[in-house]
């Protein structure tokens, strides 16, 4: 795999898919490209990408189709809307429906590359922020346990975990010794 992220790339004009895969190639993405929105629906399927570009206008499935079954599989997947049509109405549906990214061909392919690159970092970065937030936060000293429920991110009540558990779960804890603090305890006596 790509140090850089997995692209799939649609668009029915094939000078256009061969000069943007040969760009993301040497900028060490690991590119998947397919001529229509049916094949990028099959491709979706098998396996996740990090960033999907695809043209708007194409025979049967169309890009925003496309746009909202790679958002339908995985909400983090960057999707970037590429079109020889733009018009207002287009663009505003498809970042309505959850693109990252609306441009209008002909594009500069350096200015693509940057937004590309910045698609991708966009989801790793909501990535680690959604793995962070799975952590439950407790202090490594009182064991106290952060609840942010409600209330800004990182900014909640600390509470003692038997307090915290009993309010989320209803689970009332009892105390004693797993036998390996048991066996310590003994030894010390």
């Amino acid at each position: 795999m790509s140090a850089r992220g997995r692209i799939l790339l649609i668009d029915d004009e094939p000078t256009i898919r061969r000069t943007l895969r040969r760009a993301l190639e040497r900028n060490d993405f690991a590119v998947t490209d397919v001529a229509g929105g049916d094949q990028a629906l099959l491709a979706l399927q098998e396996k996740s990408f990090d960033v999907v570009i695809t043209d708007l206008a194409m025979e049967g499935t169309n890009g925003m189709t496309v746009l909202e079954q790679a958002k339908r599989l995985d909400p983090d997947t960057c999707v970037m809307v590429i079109t020889g049509f733009s018009d207002t109405a287009s663009a505003v549906n498809a970042l309505r429906l959850g693109a990252e990214d609306y441009v209008a061909k002909p594009f500069d392919y350096d200015e693509i590359l940057l937004r590309i690159e910045r698609c991708a970092e966009r989801r790793r970065l909501r990535r680690k922020v959604r793995l962070y937030e799975e952590f439950l936060p407790m202090c490594a000293s009182c064991h106290n346990v952060r609840d942010d429920t409600g209330g800004q991110h990182g900014r909640g009540e600390w509470l003692p975990l038997e307090v915290y558990l009993e309010r989320k779960a209803g689970v009332s804890i009892t105390h004693g010794y797993c036998p390996a603090c048991r066996d310590k305890w003994r030894e010390s006596k």
